[in-house]
């Protein structure tokens, strides 16, 4: 019997056929501009999902400073 390790692969790994269809990006997107949605659309252009991700608010803080919009706002 295989372990679930050897099944599905190393923990953060996905399938070759999922990565070639779903990009994810992320960021902290702190007063969106024409440079985040370029980088969205460059990104789209690679598969056929585009998945966002926002980093909160704490994440940010300490990695970057504060946030001008709160995570609901952005």
């Amino acid at each position: 019997m295989a372990s679930k390790f050897e099944e599905e692969g190393p923990p953060g790994e996905a399938a070759p056929e999922i990565l070639e269809d779903r990009i994810w990006v992320d960021g902290c997107w702190d007063f969106f501009h024409h440079g985040h949605a370029g980088a969205m659309l460059q990104a789209r252009q690679l598969g056929n999902e585009l998945f966002v991700g926002i980093h909160s608010d704490e994440s940010i803080l300490e990695n970057k400073g504060p946030t001008v919009m709160t995570l609901q706002e952005r």
